[in-house]
């Protein structure tokens, strides 16, 4: 294939014209030339023809055979003729000598009046009429004058004729590749003179696209092509002295960039540690508060109906007062749980209507207090997600819209389409501004409440935004200032139809396993659990340390229900080390729980992987209760 290199291309720039010209020229001129050979030819058989017809005037005219092969035998000498025939005016041939040929007795039989000429392949056929007392002509169809006494007929070889043609094309195509590697040779040279320079320029081109700005150029040459490489070098120069002050500047960038990164990343852990720590021992009074109060109301169940009367509401505002509380760590726990990496979504088959039921069923009871109704509207759909995720994402976009409504409704609608299910949640609250909408979902920021109350801290839908990423959704948000908002929540998938299925609830009682084992550090923790679990009807057997626990859960591992653990212990063991031992004694059917009130990352991931159901503090009293129902169940303690 053909090198397009720029040498080749200003080589063949420059010699295809030469050898087109060259070429176009040699064969014009040898085309003349050939025909030149070719007249000289036929001109001079003309001439030997009409000197023979002389000679043979008088011949003829007498009659005198003799004298007429005299003249034929020296015509046949002198003229180099391959054939040779002398006629008579009535057409008898006198004497014929060689190789006449059709074509020479075709002409005679046509007595021509003048001289005739006719060509073949390899001879050369002349008919000259013989006139008595003719004179000359020079001119190849002149009329003779005089009387017409016979006709000189001559073959001529055309071999020398065509000799001739043949070694001038042989001659002309010697000159002609001459003349073309000459042109070669000069342009060429003149071509390396300009691609050599050009050939270099691209390769020092090519070092600098590669980063190596120490290419240079030779400056060789003369003209345009010196100046050039002299300019590229300086280029190259200049570029160097940039360079080195850019990459002083970046350096001294990266480096307090560095230094800046350092210093965001400890204040970061910092942060996260003084969350841990704080969230911890803000976590275990909440945590005791709530135990304290789920066990008083429980024990007001009890008590004489004026005693009820009397204390409830106090109850009530505490155990409000507690759930506001526990909401607020909660939200903290969640981004924890979140910055940690340890929340995975686990799907399965969850029924859409039921799930949504429960979220409304919970905070209806707040909504009713703010005088909001809440509806929900479903078919009976199945979506493969993770139900505890989208409980949370419902959870917190309709306690949000309570919280910023003053009255009208919150719906929560679902909407199947093909490939992905679309649950929304509107209100008639007082609205985002459009200029909040970008932000709504970052973490800690606060929407004014029109009432001047307060907002929350602003976890709410930051915690909805990473729980819709995690399950690989989709949320956005329409406002209008004074009307209200719609949440839509986007999750892939095709929703499949249910079947309704009729709820059927039993009340579960306890059967012979009734101890639970609790071990905890902390003396208002045990107190406050002694008392819920005895409030509930069981057995609690406390500890505040593993080795005072062991042999109880030894002397008591047939009756033992559940064992609850903290996880932070003060006598050498963690919660997950304490909770394996304690697993021994009792057997691997019974359940075993770790409470935790801390938020690191690091514990967080420990707590994930360690297997054991987990639950945080402070503690939902239901959901215990929740949890110790299931145990009885597992274990077989459910009368």
């Amino acid at each position: 294939m053909f090198d397009s290199s720029i040498g080749n291309r200003i080589l063949l720039a420059a010699l295809a014209p030469l050898v087109l010209a060259v070429a176009s020229v040699g064969a014009f001129l040898l085309t003349r030339h050939a025909q030149d050979i070719e007249r000289h030819h036929i001109e001079r058989s003309i001439s030997l023809a009409r000197q023979t017809a002389i000679l043979a005037e008088l011949p003829l005219a007498t009659g005198s055979k003799q004298t007429a092969q005299q003249v034929a035998t020296f015509i046949e000498r002198s003229a180099e003729a391959v054939g040779l025939a002398l006629v008579d005016r009535d057409g008898v041939t006198v004497d014929s000598r060689g190789n006449m040929g059709a074509t020479v007795l075709r002409m005679l039989d046509g007595k021509p009046l003048s001289v005739q000429v006719e060509r073949d392949a390899t001879l050369t056929s002349v008919v000259h009429p013989v006139v008595l007392f003719s004179s000359p002509s020079n001119e190849v169809n002149s009329s003779a004058t005089g009387q017409r006494v016979g006709y000189v007929a001559l073959n001529f070889s055309r071999a020398e004729e065509r000799r001739s043609i043949a070694k001038l094309w042989w001659t002309g195509a010697a000159i002609f590749v001459m003349t073309v590697l000459l042109s070669l040779l000069l342009v060429r040279a003149a071509t390396r003179a300009v691609s050599t320079p050009l050939a270099q320029l691209s390769d020092s081109m090519s070092r600098v696209a590669e980063n190596d700005f120490s290419a240079r150029v030779v400056e060789s040459g003369r003209g345009e092509l010196r100046r050039l490489a002299a300019d590229f070098n300086r280029m190259m120069t200049t570029i160097n002295h940039a360079r080195s002050g850019l990459s002083e500047e970046v350096s001294r960038a990266t480096e307090a960039l560095a230094l800046r990164t350092r210093e965001a990343e400890t204040a970061n852990n910092a942060k996260t540690r003084f969350l841990a720590a704080a969230s911890h021992d803000l976590r275990q009074p909440a945590h005791a508060l709530s135990l304290y109060v789920a066990a008083l109301r429980q024990g007001l169940r009890q008590q004489p109906e004026e005693v009820r009367k009397m204390l409830l509401p106090a109850v009530e505002g505490m155990q409000a007062a507690s759930g506001s509380l526990d909401a607020l760590l909660n939200a903290v726990l969640d981004i924890s749980r979140f910055d940690a990496g340890v929340v995975s979504p686990e799907r399965s088959d969850v029924p859409i209507k039921p799930l949504i039921e429960d979220v409304l069923g919970t905070l209806r009871s707040t909504a009713s207090e703010k005088g909001l109704r809440l509806r929900g509207h479903s078919p009976e759909l199945t979506l493969h997600t993770d139900p505890n995720l989208l409980r949370r994402i419902l959870h917190n976009l309709v306690s949000n819209a309570i919280r910023f409504s003053r009255a009208g409704g919150i719906l929560i609608a679902v909407r199947p389409r093909e490939d992905h299910v679309l649950l929304q949640v509107w209100d008639q609250g007082m609205g985002i501004a459009q200029s909040n909408l970008t932000q709504v979902f970052e973490e800690f920021f606060q929407v004014r409440r029109g009432d001047g109350g307060q907002g929350g801290m602003g976890l709410g839908l930051a915690i909805v935004a990473r729980s819709v990423a995690l399950l690989n959704g989709e949320i956005e948000v329409r406002s209008v200032l004074g009307r209200g908002s719609c949440f839509s929540l986007r999750l892939p998938g095709r929703a499949v139809a249910r079947r309704p299925i009729a709820s059927q609830r039993q009340e579960r009682a306890i059967g012979t396993r009734r101890v639970v084992l609790v071990l905890d550090d902390d003396a208002l923790i045990r107190s406050s659990m002694h008392a819920l679990l005895t409030a509930w009807g069981y057995e609690p057997k406390m500890a505040s340390t593993l080795a005072t626990l062991l042999p109880v859960a030894t002397e008591e591992c047939d009756r033992v229900a559940a064992v609850i653990v903290d996880y932070r212990l003060q006598d050498g063991f963690t919660g997950i080390e304490a909770a394996r031992r304690l697993q021994e004694r009792v057997g691997i059917t019974v359940p075993v729980m770790i409470i935790t009130g801390d938020t690191s990352p690091d514990r967080l991931r420990a707590l994930e992987a360690s297997g054991f159901p987990v639950m945080h503090k402070p503690l939902n009293p239901d959901a215990l209760r929740a949890r110790l129902m299931l145990s009885a169940e597992a274990t077989g303690a459910v009368a």
